[in-house]
């Protein structure tokens, strides 16, 4: 007996009409899945070996948790000169006062002019090109600068700088910051343990970047913006300037106030910039321009 073709059709579309409920019951299932991983994975972005804070400034903790990131950071010893900068490594012979192998080419022999325009400055004693991480805070530790007795204020740009001024100012880095300004670079220079490592512009718990600079944020408050502290920013350069602040210390710190870029400062009143009249008032261009700050607006 043949079978209906109306059943039989109609029997078709309802096998169909499974088949496709069915494919897209799987996939929707699949979609939540897949969408409840990824919120797990953003919960923990890193398979997390230890367990960091605002007391652990090794970055060597920190490559526990983030290998690759801790190993680009060691190729910060590799020395050779880029389009982007660098130097070739230069010999020298270590002595009980520097006891570096190795340092950057000096910039005052590729150009003795320097010295000239310089005199009086500590730049005119020690100038070189720069080298990676690795060795920011020796460099400085034993640059002929030195002789000029600097400031505590200059571990700003080279030191990671966290766990000093949380442990000098009781967990207030505006405080250690005004602790540390207050010494001279020998006395401060025994708190710093490492290079700018990782915790100095990343948040321990969430990774975002962060602004843990005073010198930076006083900076940009005094330019009449909001900086608030360790809080992500959309420009990844601000970190960069926030170590550039520490760079003019030997020139804007004023002995007598023992503070680098406070607002007591009367000759450092970056608010309105630098107009063409500033040379007659005693303003230099050694001081920062309200534009360098222009893309934070």
């Amino acid at each position: 007996m043949n079978a209906n073709p109306q059943e039989t059709s109609r029997r078709r579309w309802m096998l169909a009409t499974i088949a496709l409920s069915a494919i897209a019951i799987f996939a929707l299932t699949a979609l939540l899945i897949n969408i409840g991983e990824r919120k797990q994975e953003a919960r923990n972005p890193y398979y997390r070996v230890v367990d960091l804070n605002d007391t652990i400034s090794n970055p060597a903790v920190w490559g526990k948790n983030f290998p690759m990131q801790y190993d680009l950071y060691l190729r910060t010893v590799d020395m050779q000169r880029t389009k982007y900068g660098g130097s070739e490594a230069e010999p020298h012979s270590p002595t009980q006062a520097d006891p570096r192998s190795v340092v950057a080419q000096s910039k005052l022999e590729e150009d003795p002019r320097l010295k000239t325009m310089w005199a009086g400055y500590a730049f005119s004693k020690d100038y070189r090109e720069r080298r990676g991480h690795a060795y920011m805070l020796d460099d400085q530790t034993f640059t002929e600068r030195q002789q000029f007795n600097p400031p505590g204020a200059w571990l700003n740009c080279h030191a990671s700088m966290v766990t000093v001024y949380n442990n000098l100012g009781n967990r207030d880095i505006f405080k250690g910051f005004d602790a540390v300004n207050h010494m001279k670079y020998v006395e401060a220079r025994q708190y710093a343990k490492h290079p700018v490592a990782c915790i100095d512009c990343h948040d321990p718990q969430s990774m975002q970047l962060r602004v843990t600079r005073p010198a930076f944020i006083l900076g940009i408050a005094m330019l009449g913006r909001a900086c608030p502290l360790l809080v992500r920013l959309a420009l990844v350069d601000v970190l960069g300037c926030k170590y550039e602040v520490g760079r003019t210390s030997d020139r804007l710190f004023a002995v007598d106030k023992k503070q680098l870029f406070g607002t007591q400062i009367p000759f450092l009143n970056h608010s309105r910039g630098i107009r063409k009249d500033d040379r007659k008032s005693g303003h230099t261009l050694h001081q920062l321009p309200e534009t360098l700050f222009a893309h934070t607006r």
